[in-house]
């Protein structure tokens, strides 16, 4: 591939319902959609989709750099390890390389050119359910209808003002639904230190898959993992590729939440899954309320891990069951296919 020309459009679409945690509330997302297109009249397409309050750059800073930018600069397509080299210049804007290697990967797949070891796939994605600041009422009623669509995976939001209310919540669901629900909590960084501790300590009994992102600080989350019985999963301290290694190399997590569209970037966390691989942590790839576009490539990592855990891969926006009706979850999975990274997203470009 020597001559690619690209072109970006933003787009606004709103989310298929509002979604509350403890710090933000979603009820649309702004992205950008990038489509390329080479010498041979292969098209391709990328997402740029940061996520506001855990993304550091925004929809505007990505596309200052694309006006700066033509892909004609990348000249290793054909090479993987010096591609990944030209590409750093983006990681202090993690979406927008996200966006950019996903074009590069997809122009590689239609010039038979395999970045990804494409034997290796699972044929399906175990998915979780995730449910934000509900009440009694509407978290029983949420987790009925996500065990009628086969998932048994549920990660609650929690880290209400009052602890004694998420607990309520907790409590319910082990009472309600027993072992018909693997429960993950995620804090989103909300607790302090000793409020994590005297937490953690009442919901031992609760047999939890794991709790996610307890406190804000990375060593006081491993001095957390140290102490609690209960399993501890970073998500929102892994900011770059040595944050993710360190955990890894800690000895002390089993669990990593990766989220490679608005912080890693493709390649970076095709190299967190080698380690993490090596070391018998499980690593869980997750959305930022991306559309199909993004989510496809998210869900090709996830096919490359090799466990069976629930991928947090089963949100949706508009525009995904327009775009790739396979995205849709059945029975608890999404279908893994490396060739829809080929696919034509022109319904959401026009």
């Amino acid at each position: 591939m020597k001559d690619v020309e690209l072109k970006y459009k933003s787009f606004t679409f709103p989310l298929s319902q509002k979604f509350t945690n403890s710090n933000h509330s979603f009820t649309h997302k702004e992205i950008i959609i990038l489509k390329a297109k080479d010498e041979r009249g292969n098209i391709a397409f990328g997402e740029v989709s940061p996520l506001p309050g855990f993304s550091k750059e925004n929809i505007q800073d990505c596309e200052d750099r694309l006006e700066q930018f033509s892909i004609s600069i990348i000249q290793s397509f054909n090479n993987p390890q010096k591609l990944n080299e030209e590409l750093k210049i983006f990681d202090n804007i993690p979406s927008l390389k996200f966006g950019l290697e996903q074009v590069i990967i997809s122009l590689m797949l239609n010039n038979n050119l395999y970045y990804f070891d494409t034997t290796n796939f699972k044929e399906s994605i175990k998915v979780n359910g995730s449910i934000g600041f509900e009440n009694l009422t509407e978290t029983e009623e949420h987790i009925e209808k996500t065990l009628l669509r086969g998932i048994s995976t549920l990660k609650l939001k929690v880290g209400r003002t009052n602890f004694e209310e998420d607990l309520s919540i907790i409590t319910m669901i082990k009472k309600r639904f027993g072992n018909k629900i693997k429960l993950r909590l995620d804090v989103n960084g909300k607790w302090s230190f000793d409020e994590a501790k005297n937490n953690l300590r009442k919901i031992e009994q609760f047999e939890l898959q794991y709790v996610e992102q307890p406190v804000k600080d990375k060593f006081e989350l491993l001095e957390l993992a140290k102490q609690s019985e209960i399993k501890i999963a970073p998500d929102e301290s892994i900011q770059t590729i040595d944050d993710a290694i360190d955990f890894i190399n800690s000895d002390l997590i089993d669990f990593i939440i990766l989220k490679p569209s608005i912080r890693l970037g493709i390649f970076n966390t095709l190299k967190v899954l080698n380690l993490a691989k090596q070391k018998d942590v499980v690593p869980i790839i997750t959305t930022s309320f991306e559309t199909a576009i993004g989510r496809n490539m998210l869900l090709s990592l996830a096919g490359t891990t090799g466990h069976n855990f629930a991928h947090g891969l089963s949100l949706e926006v508009l525009g995904d069951s327009s775009a790739n009706k396979s995205l849709i979850t059945s029975n608890g999975k999404i279908k893994v296919d490396s060739e829809s990274l080929k696919l034509n997203y022109n319904d959401l470009w026009n």
